[in-house]
């Protein structure tokens, strides 16, 4: 029998808001998530920052993933989740030196699993974005393919910004 950890959001769950699913499934783990109608929520890691400037005053959802909300040492996972509750709208990011290409596993690894775990996971609204050190210029080359595989593989765009992205809502 599945945990309650483990547990994908029920049956009865499919009309409550994303903010209210992520509210009933990852209640034991409240640590993780921080909701905030902040003018400015960012994240920094290692000199790379992402923050969201939330001219709106949205509800946000700022969730630690890595080493709290997956604790699993052998699954790849990306650093934060960003859940807008009042558009439904997801940004997964992903703070990461040059490897690019670890962090595009991360991010993917992620997406999937948070799938997984939500019942309507708004595929349509979901974002993902790397802020990475400065790459050689060769490896932006490589970040193009990895973008055009992303595409296919999760339907949506991968954003790439060296040290600091901001996103506006």
């Amino acid at each position: 029998m599945p945990s309650k950890k483990d547990k994908k959001i029920s049956a009865n769950s499919k009309d409550k808001c994303l903010c209210e699913q992520i509210e009933e499934q990852f209640a034991e783990q409240e640590k993780c998530l921080e909701k905030s109608k902040n003018s400015i929520i960012p994240v920094a890691e290692k000199g790379k920052t992402f923050k969201i400037s939330n001219q709106s005053k949205h509800e946000i959802y700022k969730i630690k993933i890595d080493k709290c909300l997956i604790n699993d040492e052998e699954l790849l996972k990306c650093d934060y989740l960003f859940i807008d509750c009042d558009s439904e709208i997801g940004y997964f990011v992903e703070l990461k030196g040059t490897d690019i290409e670890h962090a595009y596993k991360q991010l993917i690894t992620t997406i999937k699993w948070w799938r997984a775990k939500i019942t309507n996971p708004q595929k349509e609204k979901t974002y993902a974005y790397m802020v990475s050190s400065s790459v050689p210029a060769n490896a932006e080359q490589r970040f193009r393919t990895l973008k055009e595989q992303f595409k296919r593989d999760i339907g949506k765009e991968l954003v790439k910004k060296n040290q600091l992205l901001e996103i506006i809502i």
